[in-house]
């Protein structure tokens, strides 16, 4: 968990990070390397494969960051492999640390696109491309291992529609679809390869 409390206003909070980590940005992600690498103890054990600038901090249990806090975040390839509920929790968690006015940018792969690529298939492996593609179910065990320190999977899949709905109904406005490039704001954090296939949002908290 991000442990500095902060009375300011114009953080800019890159959720769900990875290892695109600006220094610009306050970069957190939720995995358990990032996790581990922060105990001093530990830290010898883990593979360094997040940049040093990466905190630890989950944002659906919440961060420990002061209500509107943020004056943008960007949520790239994170909500997917939340649960529905989960990606509630989290949205409204980023409703709270942003300021009045403040603007969340989210991406998440279009399962209509993947859909309908899926249909349009007519090969044998269709269905087996879908599952890849979509990353969801698994298609071997895994090991021990990759199941204790990994979140690949996706748990729940969004489109346009839902994604809209879901914003709107918990505290945001202005809703639209953006394109990479389009706000400055999001310049440094934001990696055009990321925007194909995908459903890229951008809303207002109200």
């Amino acid at each position: 968990m991000l442990r500095s409390k902060t009375s300011e206003t114009d953080i800019l909070l890159n959720v769900g990070c990875g290892r695109n980590a600006p220094p610009a940005w306050r970069n957190i992600d939720a995995s358990p390397t990032v996790l581990l690498g922060s105990v001093p103890l530990l830290r010898q054990f883990v593979s360094r494969s997040f940049p040093r600038n990466v905190r630890y901090g989950d944002i659906v249990r919440g961060l420990s960051m002061g209500p509107g806090s943020c004056k943008a975040i960007f949520c790239c390839h994170t909500l997917e492999h939340l649960t529905y509920e989960g990606a509630l929790k989290a949205l409204r968690n980023m409703c709270d640390l942003l300021v009045v006015n403040g603007t969340l940018r989210i991406i998440v792969p279009d399962l209509r696109r993947l859909a309908m690529v899926y249909l349009e298939h007519m090969s044998e492996d269709a269905a087996s491309r879908f599952m890849r593609w979509s990353g969801l179910g698994q298609e071997v065990t895994p090991s021990p291992l990759r199941r204790l320190f990994g979140n690949s999977r996706h748990r729940w899949m969004w489109d346009e529609k839902s994604l809209t709905e879901v914003l709107r109904t918990n505290g945001f406005y202005g809703v639209r679809p953006c394109l990479y490039g389009d706000n400055p704001i999001f310049q440094l954090v934001e990696n055009k390869e990321r925007y194909d296939d995908s459903v890229a949002l951008e809303a207002i908290r109200l």
